[in-house]
This record gives C-alpha cells, sequence and structure tokens, in this order.
C-alpha cells in the first residue's frame, strides 16, 4: 500500500513538472509569415529567417525577412537582409547576439551568395562576392562554428559540389 500511496504522490507531482510553452510574439508585420530556419547560440540569443505561408504563383513564399531575440523570447527584432528581391534563404548560422551568416539563393536560378552582419541585422554585406560562390552558383548552407571557423556548401557548378572551408573568416 505504500508503495502505491508514493508511486501516486510521484505522478502527482512531476504532472506539474512538464515543460511550460510560452507563446512569443516574433515581431513580424504580417500574419502569413513564418519560421524557416532558426540558429541559437546561445540561452539569450535565437536568429531566424522567415518564409511566407501565403506564397504565390511566382514563389513568393520563400522571402529576405529575418527575426532575432537577444533577451530569451522575451522580445523580437524583425529586419530584411539585401536589397535584391529575387533571393531568398537557404540557411543562417549565427555566431551572437550581433554577428550571423546566411546563404541566400535565387529562387528559379543561379546566384547568390553568402551574407554577413556584425550589427544586428542592421546592415548585411555580401562577403567574398564572385570568390566564395559566382553567378553560376546555387549556394545551399553556410555553418560557423565560432567566429573563425566555417563552412559553405552549395550545388553543382561545372559538374562538383561547391564546398569551401575557414580557419580565418574567409580573410
Amino acid at each position: 500500500m505504500k508503495k502505491q500511496v508514493l508511486t501516486a504522490m510521484t505522478m502527482l507531482l512531476l504532472a506539474g513538472a512538464e515543460a511550460q510553452w510560452q507563446p512569443q510574439n516574433a515581431g513580424f508585420t504580417s500574419d502569413t509569415l513564418g519560421f524557416y530556419e532558426i540558429s541559437i547560440p546561445n540561452r539569450h540569443t535565437a536568429w531566424a529567417v522567415c518564409y511566407d505561408g501565403k506564397g504565390s504563383a511566382a514563389g513568393g513564399r520563400f522571402i529576405r525577412n529575418f527575426t532575432r531575440t537577444t533577451n530569451g523570447g522575451a522580445t523580437w527584432t524583425p529586419g530584411i537582409v539585401s536589397n535584391d528581391p529575387g533571393l531568398q534563404f537557404s540557411n543562417i548560422s549565427a555566431i551572437d547576439e550581433n554577428e550571423a551568416w546566411v546563404a541566400m539563393n535565387r529562387r528559379f536560378n543561379t546566384g547568390g551568395g553568402l551574407f554577413h552582419t556584425t550589427d544586428g541585422g542592421a546592415t548585411w554585406e555580401q562577403a567574398f562576392p564572385g570568390e566564395v560562390f559566382d553567378a553560376n552558383s546555387f549556394p545551399n548552407v553556410v555553418h560557423f562554428k565560432d567566429k573563425n571557423k566555417g563552412i559553405a556548401i552549395g550545388d553543382p557548378n561545372g559538374g562538383y559540389f561547391e564546398v569551401y572551408t575557414t580557419m580565418n573568416k574567409g580573410k
């Protein structure tokens, strides 16, 4: 009998210990935007690239919007990468609250590249244009293990997959 009471009490205590999910406002201006991919470099910071759930016949589902939190999700700050509406996200790799890399490609064509920010997404620069990925490339992945060590991968170009690595941030 003691064993049954102890088991019942344990079950009651554990029922209240379940993970509690809290809804967050991602800061989007449209209710059709959602997270396409997320990168979480630490317990306070997360970066997410977005998609547009309404889509369109012209492939408008993938867009250049992103959002970022630096306080564990309490608030999110949205933004846009690149002024080129032909680009879409492939992948994001966040280093910290200020620095992130994204691989972007063209929806139905080749081209694109790596883009990098060091100011929390306020400005983005295309990294190494023509050096890492060219006009015939289709970038798929960028991942940085830390501020210096990274890899970027793209679809075949000239018969071979494109794979670039760096140990010094590409310098």
